[in-house]
């Protein structure tokens, strides 16, 4: 069977949430109906604008996409964090995944992939990455291992995620990619190799699935959705 690894990127410092202090009182409750736009917004500055750790469900962003690269069709998982990396990891001690902090984090989304797959490359035996996002919710198990399953069916393409004028991640690569990915610098993530291998890549349409949360105002958009 071959070895797939979930990689969790949530190493940037959320600069668009509108707050750099430290994270201080948490006691809003934000998913209350009741609770006033003017206290919502204190709740997010609460968090010192940490988008990785805004409620979601019964857990926060962070500890959400986790758990769904958790319930998928993967061996292991792995978390590359970075920004306020104190006050994040200990959140997620509890969770069955490898963590790892990526102290030059600033460097960009690209540098932070390819931190993680360095990694992978060298300390596991996988056979392919599956590169997902802590921002973007609405990204399921299910979806995940549709991914899985279109690789499984095309194993020396790229399985991406389509978006209304581009292609991205959730994306999985196979292990032909890990060098590749490892070369990324900088915020261009990876569609850099994405655009490059084009004739290589099979697109899957996520639908509403691909919603990113950058902004207070995006959080409040698709807090409603949860489940």
């Amino acid at each position: 069977m071959k070895k797939i690894a979930a990689l969790v990127v949530a190493a940037g410092s959320s600069s668009r949430m509108g707050s750099k202090q430290e994270p201080q009182d948490r006691s809003v409750n934000y998913k209350s109906e009741s609770t006033s736009l003017q206290d919502k917004s204190k709740a997010i500055k609460s968090y010192g604008g940490i988008k990785q750790l805004l409620p979601w469900g019964s857990t926060n962003l962070l500890g959400h996409a986790i758990d769904q690269a958790l319930a998928a069709n993967v061996e292991e998982v792995v978390v590359v964090l970075g920004a306020r990396y104190a006050f994040i990891e200990p959140t997620i001690r509890d969770k069955n995944v490898k963590v790892l902090h990526h102290e030059s984090w600033e460097n960009g989304l690209g540098s932070s992939i390819a931190y993680g797959v360095n990694f992978i490359y060298r300390e596991r035996e996988s056979n392919a990455v599956l590169i997902t996002l802590a921002d973007q919710p609405l990204i399921d198990t299910a979806y995940l291992n549709s991914l899985i399953s279109h690789e499984i069916e095309n194993p020396k393409q790229i399985i991406a995620t389509k978006y209304p004028n581009k292609i991205g991640v959730p994306a999985l690569f196979p292990k032909k990619y890990f060098k590749d990915l490892i070369k990324l610098d900088k915020d261009y993530g990876a569609k850099h190799i994405l655009n490059n291998a084009e004739e290589n890549v099979l697109v899957i349409d996520a639908k509403e699935r691909i919603a990113d949360i950058d902004t207070p105002e995006d959080y409040e958009k698709l807090k409603g959705c949860q489940k």
